[in-house]
């Protein structure tokens, strides 16, 4: 048998140290799950929920031939759990990509949006990788193996899980994951993420990361789990946390590990920001530095200096400022211009986008430039920073933000949530009294400036739609 020892005292988790300064949550001793079933009614597969613990279901399990477990974990909307990801393509439409080096480039990035935002390393043991490829031949009890058998062509869809275990940490909600994934999308090179899409036209794409399983209550097959008639089994992988494990390490406790609820009592809940900076390789905070609430992080463009607790006088709140800083003078005495009269449009955005808004309450929250030009970005909170222009209403959780050019004397905005990638309202004229144009004018640098044409936004155009946006704006 699978042994009790992996389920005895565990709280459902996997062994993590406590986080002194989390406080325990109660253990939820009984779990949800479903179990798919033939209907011999029915001539087909009907799901029925199922209310055990884990070392119930594992019981179950164990007395279940292996093209017969048809079990899903359901992620309920509102209790903790470890990310997790969906990974599935079609072979056929793109021969030249290798699945295995696909979820490289996902593990990467997970990794560098847990160290942008969190300041969480993460080993290749936080890494639960499992994969639907291949029809079942074996495994998932606790004394037998594959028998040998003649290589098969792989089918022509690649899928795998992978779930995310930040040692000690869990985010507090399946929304929460969401958002991390949403977060996550942003960064430039999750651009290869997006695959062709079998059938589709010429050119249509889709990404490789199916978003659809963080619906609510959603069902996610579970380790050594197929289908109902269907014979591709959920197995692990040889790669990252699977890889490490130690000689004699039980079923049992692989099958823990691939619990996306299986939360320790004592792991520290994670929240995404709501600051909305944009991550990108400029603006990644870079190791502390001496001062409080401030950071500095080294780029190609200069020093990017982290300060997240600057107090605004007329509001009386604190922003977090993001600012790059640059050994050259004359190019240091501009940015610090720059900074005084983007400090001093905070009153504009806010009324600006409340104004979008109908009236609801929006505060700057953030304030960041990384060396574009005059490109300033404004990331905003309240309940009016959710209303986006594209969609004409608010958006249930995510933010709306501003981009203000100080170059060109214009302003749009620009949002965070993943349907609106790659949009921005139309340019509007800055008030004279916000651009400031004569401060900062005989500063610029001609290649700074945009060519002048007949019509623009205070004689100059903003930078075309198709121009790429300065590394900190790097969202799709």
């Amino acid at each position: 048998g699978g042994g009790e020892g992996a389920f005895a005292g565990s709280g459902g988790g996997d062994g993590v140290a406590p986080t002194a300064a989390t406080a325990p949550r109660p253990l939820e001793a009984l779990r949800l799950f479903t179990e798919e079933y033939h209907s011999q009614r029915k001539s087909s597969y009907t799901r029925h929920f199922v209310v055990t613990s884990y070392q119930g279901v594992w019981q179950r399990y164990q007395r279940l031939p292996l093209l017969r477990r048809h079990w899903y974990e359901i992620i309920r909307e509102d209790r903790p759990c470890h990310l997790y990801f969906d990974v599935e393509f079609s072979r056929r439409a793109n021969p030249d990509v290798n699945g295995d080096a696909l979820l490289d480039l996902l593990v990467d990035l997970v990794r560098r949006l847990f160290r942008d935002v969190w300041r969480i390393e993460l080993p290749d043991s936080a890494f639960v990788e499992m994969s639907s490829e291949t029809d079942a031949d074996g495994g998932g009890g606790d004394g037998g193996g594959p028998p040998d058998a003649p290589p098969r062509p792989p089918p022509d869809k690649f899928s795998r899980h992978l779930i995310v275990r930040a040692p000690g940490h869990a985010f507090s909600t399946s929304r929460a994951a969401a958002a991390a994934v949403a977060r996550l999308r942003r960064y430039s090179d999750a651009a290869r993420l997006w695959l062709a899409k079998d059938g589709g036209c010429d050119g249509a794409r889709v990404s490789a990361v199916d978003m659809a399983v963080y619906s609510r209550m959603r069902h996610f097959r579970m380790l050594w789990s197929c289908k109902g008639g269907k014979q591709a089994v959920l197995m692990p992988t040889k790669r990252y946390a699977f890889s490490s494990l130690a000689d004699g390490t039980l079923p049992s406790q692989l099958f823990l590990l691939s619990m996306i609820c299986c939360v320790h009592t004592d792991d520290a809940l994670l929240e995404v920001p709501t600051d909305d900076t944009p991550p990108g390789p400029a603006c990644a905070p870079g190791p502390p530095a001496p001062g409080a609430g401030a950071t500095d992080a080294a780029t190609g463009g200069g020093q990017v200096r982290h300060e997240s607790n600057v107090h605004h006088t007329a509001s009386g709140r604190y922003i977090k400022l993001s600012w790059i800083y640059s050994a050259d003078v004359e190019l240091q005495q501009y940015r610090d211009a720059l900074r005084h009269v983007a400090w001093d449009a905070i009153g504009y955005v806010e009324a600006s986008q409340q104004q979008r808004a109908l009236g609801a309450e929006v505060f700057v929250r953030s304030i960041t430039y990384c060396g574009d030009a005059g490109t300033v970005t404004y990331g905003l909170l309240g309940p009016g920073s959710h209303h986006c222009q594209r969609i004409g209403r608010a958006h249930r959780s995510n933010h709306a933000y501003l981009v203000l050019d100080f170059a060109t004397g214009g302003h749009c905005q620009k949002c965070f949530d993943p349907d609106c990638a790659g949009w921005r309202s139309e340019w509007l004229p800055l008030p004279h009294g916000v651009w400031r144009s004569a401060e900062l004018a005989p500063l610029l640098r001609p290649a700074q400036l945009r060519q002048p044409l007949p019509g623009g936004v205070g004689g100059w155009l903003p930078a075309p739609a198709s121009e790429p946006p300065g590394q900190c704006l790097m969202l799709e």
